[in-house]
């Protein structure tokens, strides 16, 4: 019987050292996932017929965006792609650079879908007033980053569709969105 107990003893100290081995192997880094998408509204473009704030007479200009990011294109989430134990959504933030004046976007609407478009995540800005470096904060809502949190556990691909409309035609920038995440991996798995 007490061969039986050591032999128990010995098994579980063997089975516990693996197990936290196994965790001590853990890989854990940051990466980012950008999508730039440069926009342009032709001097000659055309109003939208509906004004975006009803109490004013103002020209409106539609315009939208669409960018896939591939999550193997990151050096380090491709290394690990396959042994991937968890992903965390820190952030998500939308840049508008480049742009040639300032203006106002109304009615934007930033949606993150995965490649099938099975799963969305959308926010809405009614109106920004934009200069260069004007930062969006996309906030964690509704359990808004648990599902791009899943597009990329998944290693779907991502798509970033923007659109919106903007005060003034003649115009140039550039929307660009960026994913804070942490990747945790274990090369063992």
């Amino acid at each position: 019987m007490k061969s039986v107990s050591k032999i128990l003893v010995l098994l579980l100290v063997v089975g516990l050292t693996t197990l936290g081995c196994k965790k001590l192997l853990d890989v854990d880094f940051t990466a980012e996932f950008k999508a730039d998408m440069p926009m342009t509204i032709a001097a000659d473009a055309v109003s939208d017929s509906t004004s975006a704030d009803r109490n004013t007479n103002a020209d409106w200009y539609p315009f939208s965006g669409y960018k896939t990011i591939d999550p193997a294109d990151n050096s380090d989430y491709n290394k690990y792609s396959d042994k991937i134990k968890s992903v965390t959504v820190n952030s998500i933030t939308v840049t508008i650079t480049n742009l040639n004046k300032s203006f106002i976007l109304a009615d934007v609407h930033i949606h993150v879908l995965d490649a099938d478009n099975e799963n969305e995540a959308s926010w809405r800005f009614p109106n920004v007033s934009v200069s260069e470096g004007t930062v969006l904060t996309l906030e964690d809502a509704d359990g808004k980053f648990a599902v791009v949190k899943a597009m990329f556990e998944a290693g779907h691909e991502v798509d970033v569709v923007v659109h919106g409309k903007t005060s003034e035609n003649g115009l140039t920038f550039t929307i660009t969105t960026v994913f804070g995440t942490k990747i945790v991996a274990n090369p063992l798995n």
